[in-house]
């Protein structure tokens, strides 16, 4: 992740339990802080493993590594929607930032799964701050017909992310050109944007 000119690790929940770690900047010395990252990852912190639920919805804290000025990776935390499967509203709103213990974390990702198969969902509404909607987030969800994007951060969709969603279901986007590409293959036949 580039912000503003600072280089940034990140480290988010992968397939298996496993840690990736990835580094996105036009530098040289990417595979330098890409080592950095991983050693600091070694070091373990009970906040990673951090999950709470909200109005039905559980989220997992996952950390980011940002290298400052001094070569040094300094952990920040964000959150990430674990699981909505059994949530009984046909609203969601998935929040921008989410409070837990009296700190204010950036809802940053839908993880793999966590709304799939719900029966109840009928529109959606994702928070400023999506980064990443994962493989199978609202798979099977066949009620939902509407999705509203409120930011223009989203830079990922996984595998069948919106397959199995209700024929026709509704798009309202930012950026069409970008969104359209990203949801590509993502979503059943039929889909709609605006």
């Amino acid at each position: 992740m580039l912000t503003d000119g600072v280089i940034k690790a990140v480290e988010s929940p992968a397939p298996e339990n496993k840690s990736l770690v990835k580094a996105e900047a036009p530098y040289e010395n990417v595979t330098a802080i890409q080592t950095k990252a991983e050693e600091k990852t070694q070091e373990k912190d009970n906040i990673e493993d951090m999950a709470f639920e909200k109005d039905g919805i559980v989220y997992q804290i996952v950390k980011e590594f940002e290298l400052d000025e001094n070569n040094e990776i300094e952990p920040q935390f964000f959150a990430m929607v674990k699981d909505g499967r059994k949530i009984s509203k046909k609203k969601i709103n998935i929040p921008n930032t989410v409070e837990y213990n009296g700190t204010e974390y950036k809802v940053y990702a839908i993880s793999k799964n966590a709304f799939s198969g719900n029966k109840k969902i009928r529109s959606v509404i994702l928070g400023k701050n999506i980064e990443r909607i994962e493989k199978n987030a609202f798979k099977g969800c066949k009620k939902l017909k509407k999705v509203t994007f409120k930011g223009n951060k989203v830079k990922f969709i996984g595998e069948s992310a919106f397959k199995k969603t209700k024929k026709g279901i509704t798009f309202k986007i930012p950026k069409k050109k970008a969104y359209k590409k990203l949801l590509k293959g993502k979503v059943g036949k039929g889909f709609k944007t605006k």
